[in-house]
């Protein structure tokens, strides 16, 4: 009898892997789908906010117990995204800043609620203030008798080189000639407890004192200044320490 020949059992080709630069490529891994249904997701409302989100989950991943999921919103007028970080025990809120990658600040989601109630209170105290000094309106109806228009921004006082806020609000405007092209800034610096104002102004926008932006402001026919539209989240940097 003639004796049949067994073929040997062909094995899978296996694919090598270069290995994977750096923790944000780990991340991408990660929110790809690779280490099980488990594994934390990365999501934004831009794909640039997608991206804030796995750099930030790979910042996180080696500090953060039971981490599931972060999702970041639109980036914001100071270059921040404001993202949502959850885990098993609790949600933080981190501002990640763009084109950055310093370790985000991050807080739990209760604490991120009470200091931003606190900073808008700051902020209409600071109003008050400001427009019953009668500088910043005196200021405000005479560039517009120059024929400038005015834009206007409000914020609180950075340190540090940015990376800390004190409770100082700023009134920032910003007038505009547009027949000549002539421009300038003046800032209106409310400090915090004493409600002294301090007036900084120049041509250079490099002069300018650094601000954690909270919203635009509108300026009446009087010159009395108000928050325009939905404020930010403001409590995405530090507090500075009281001096």
């Amino acid at each position: 009898m003639a004796t049949t020949r067994r073929r040997p059992t062909r094995l899978p080709r296996l694919t090598r892997l270069a290995p994977l630069a750096g923790t944000a490529a780990a991340a991408a891994v990660l929110v790809a789908g690779c280490g099980g249904s488990s594994a934390p997701r990365a999501a934004g409302a831009t794909t640039d906010a997608k991206a804030a989100a796995v750099q930030l989950l790979a910042a996180l991943l080696p500090t953060t117990d039971g981490l599931r999921s972060v999702t970041c919103g639109p980036l914001d007028f100071v270059l921040t995204y404001r993202c949502v970080v959850e885990t098993r025990a609790a949600a933080l809120v981190c501002g990640a800043r763009a084109g950055t990658t310093e370790k985000p600040y991050c807080v739990a989601e209760a604490a991120n609620a009470a200091e931003s109630a606190r900073r808008a209170a700051l902020v209409a105290t600071a109003l008050r203030r400001a427009n019953g000094s009668g500088r910043l309106a005196k200021i405000v109806t005479d560039v517009r008798k120059g024929g400038f228009t005015v834009g206007c921004l409000l914020g609180f006082l950075t340190v540090d080189g940015g990376r800390a806020q004190s409770d100082d609000v700023v009134v920032e405007i910003l007038p505009v000639q547009v027949e000549s092209g002539r421009s300038f800034w003046e800032q209106f610096s409310v400090r915090a407890g004493t409600g002294a104002i301090g007036v900084d102004k120049g041509f250079d926008p490099g002069k300018k004192a650094g601000l954690n932006g909270y919203a635009g402001c509108t300026l009446d026919e009087q010159g009395q200044v108000a928050v325009k539209g939905e404020p930010r989240d403001s409590a995405l940097l530090p507090s500075a320490p009281a001096a």
